[in-house]
């Protein structure tokens, strides 16, 4: 289904290209997220970044691999606003995740706090992992970082969260 709107959107056909951004908003806006921590930034380089893939759709050379290069986009996009902006982030409470995400994408606000808490280069690994279901090989061509870094990075923040978690509730 997705490499058949893939090939659609390859052709012009812009229902399909919306089909495609409708299937990954959340998934890109969390990623966006991550790197920005403002909910209207993230916004803003989302549309930015999906606004390029409908440019340079005809550029993607594996139509299966329409996933992994949406995120290195958006991920460049929230980069590049990023240091554009080079503006402290805004605090955890401004963002209202409910408006923001579906169900499943995060179940629960806790887990977006305990992410809050995690140093950029653990909180991106996680969320490219588990919220992206990432393989690391992607991760780290997206990152620009050895396999054997996102490796380590998710092992420590995996420790971290469950020491974050384990400090709330026995505190």
């Amino acid at each position: 289904m997705e490499e058949e709107l893939v090939i659609k959107s390859k052709r012009g056909d812009k229902e399909a290209f919306s089909q495609l951004v409708d299937g990954y908003y959340n998934q890109m806006f969390l990623l966006s997220l991550s790197i920005l921590k403002n909910p209207y930034d993230a916004g803003d380089a989302c549309q930015e970044g999906f606004l390029t893939a409908y440019r340079k759709i005809r550029s993607l050379r594996a139509n299966n691999r329409f996933k992994s290069w949406l995120s290195k986009i958006i991920w460049n996009c929230s980069k590049d606003l990023y240091v554009k902006n080079k503006r402290s982030p805004l605090s955890e409470e401004f963002i209202d995740l409910g408006e923001f995400y579906k169900e499943d994408t995060l179940k629960n606000a806790d887990v977006y706090h305990y992410l809050l808490q995690l140093k950029d280069e653990y909180r991106d690994v996680l969320i490219l992992r588990y919220f992206h279901d990432l393989k690391l090989k992607e991760i780290a061509r997206l990152t620009g970082r050895p396999v054997s870094t996102v490796k380590s990075r998710l092992r420590y923040a995996l420790m971290a969260m469950k020491g974050l978690m384990e400090n709330e509730y026995e505190g």
